[in-house]
């Protein structure tokens, strides 16, 4: 608990008067003094003092200005805040000099009734309240010397030692939020974080929003395929062994058979759902990559002149597979 006192504004403005604390004041270039022979050297070594610029140390020859007692030139006069020259209206917190939009004060609403709160208030984790306004969220009893927070909620001191828990797997006393668990166990969050196990693909904690997949857990973030990263909440997806994921697509390719002509994966065309696949001589091939490997032929049994003779377990044309044997 924090009390923030209203601090005085001060609003002040140029004068004549040398001698106003916390006014603008010109500085005569120069200054008539008595010396004597006893005071002469003091009076000397204090007028150089006076006569020193406290923004930067250097002497103030003439065309100064005094603030808060203290002498400046008037260019070195600035915001403590935000380092703007002060040429009026100046304020002072913590006797530094401020401009006045560092010193405004925010309005403070009071947290529960949200109604203005002038003068002195109560603070708690960033949240202004009326005195009367803070209470005990159990007894509703003003609060007034310790008290504690409890999932978001004050509670006084008393209510708090009656309604604090321990968490049944560690033991400690639980000061933070804690878990009740299906069959009515309490814990506390770290070891309520430990249940509930890492995600697959980041390997961080996994709560709030969870995705369980054949045993293991994922933050929906994290749940995309493997190859092309686009999210899977809410499609098709497929895992291979490994536990990796993979959208249907790029499940097809890597499981997909191999054309032995193009090297490349036998799969559906975007928007279709099968591929025709030739098997020919133990291997399979792409339709149209089934060609006669001496003269590009496509071979294609079902078409006279197409029809495929192999030499050697190769695909060959009738012409080509004469010529490869005489």
């Amino acid at each position: 608990m924090s009390s923030n006192e209203s601090l005085p504004r001060k609003e002040l403005s140029n004068a004549s008067n040398t001698n106003s604390v916390g006014r603008f004041a010109e500085q005569a270039g120069k200054v008539e003094r008595r010396d004597s022979f006893d005071s002469a050297g003091m009076l000397r070594e204090l007028n150089r003092i006076r006569r020193q610029c406290y923004g930067c140390s250097e002497e103030v020859q003439s065309g100064g200005c005094t603030a808060n007692g203290r002498t400046f030139h008037k260019e070195c006069f600035k915001c403590s805040n935000c380092k703007k020259m002060l040429e009026e209206k100046f304020f002072t917190a913590e006797d530094q000099p401020l401009c006045e939009n560092c010193y405004k004060v925010d309005d403070k609403t009071c947290d529960v009734c949200s109604k203005a709160i002038a003068g002195d208030c109560l603070m708690s984790k960033g949240k202004h309240f009326h005195q009367d306004c803070m209470k005990c969220s159990v007894c509703g009893e003003v609060l007034s010397g310790t008290y504690f927070t409890a999932m978001d909620k004050l509670i006084c001191e008393k209510d708090y030692r009656e309604t604090e828990k321990s968490c049944s797997d560690c033991g400690c006393v639980i000061s933070g939020p804690y878990y009740t668990l299906d069959n009515e166990k309490v814990v506390c969050e770290k070891d309520y974080k430990k249940m509930l196990g890492n995600c697959e693909r980041c390997g961080k904690v996994v709560e709030g929003k969870i995705l369980k997949v054949s045993g293991g857990f994922y933050h929906p973030d994290c749940f995309t395929c493997v190859v092309c990263k686009e999210s899977l909440v809410g499609v098709p997806f497929s895992l291979d062994d490994d536990k990796l994921v993979y959208c249907s697509e790029d499940y097809k390719r890597k499981h997909a058979a191999m054309c032995s002509a193009c090297s490349q994966p036998i799969v559906p065309m975007k928007g279709e759902t099968s591929a025709a696949r030739l098997r020919a001589l133990g291997r399979d091939f792409h339709p149209e990559c089934f060609k006669c490997e001496d003269c590009g032929l496509v071979l294609d049994s079902r078409i006279s002149g197409s029809e495929c003779y192999p030499v050697d377990n190769k695909p060959l044309c009738a012409a080509c597979s004469r010529d490869r044997q005489q």
